[in-house]
């Protein structure tokens, strides 16, 4: 396995998605959604499209200041039913209950 920081993937931080890329930045300060968009060279409305969806994968938070910060080492689960919503919790089994799973 290749280390993240291995000096191979230089660069590849400019490829990915822009939610990723939003979710990075995040990670090394809190900052705003303007902040943020000034920093990608994007519109507002889309960093807080991306905080939006992030947040609703338990993967970000709002701060009281107006600034975002991430939630390190968040997990997601996605499941069916009242499942659909990505949540970050460990100790979530994101099958159980869920008897009539088509497979």
């Amino acid at each position: 396995m290749v280390p993240v920081e291995d000096e191979r993937f230089g660069g590849a931080e400019d490829h990915l998605p822009r939610v990723e890329q939003v979710y990075r930045l995040s990670a090394e300060d809190p900052a705003t959604p303007e902040e943020l968009a000034q920093a990608l060279g994007v519109k507002e409305k889309t960093v807080r499209n991306h905080l939006a969806v992030l947040r609703s994968q338990g993967r970000a938070k709002p701060l009281e200041d107006g600034r975002w910060e991430v939630i390190p080492n968040s997990r997601c689960f996605i499941g069916y039913g009242n499942r659909e919503r990505a949540r970050a919790d460990p100790d979530l089994d994101p099958l159980e209950g869920d008897d009539d799973l088509p497979f």
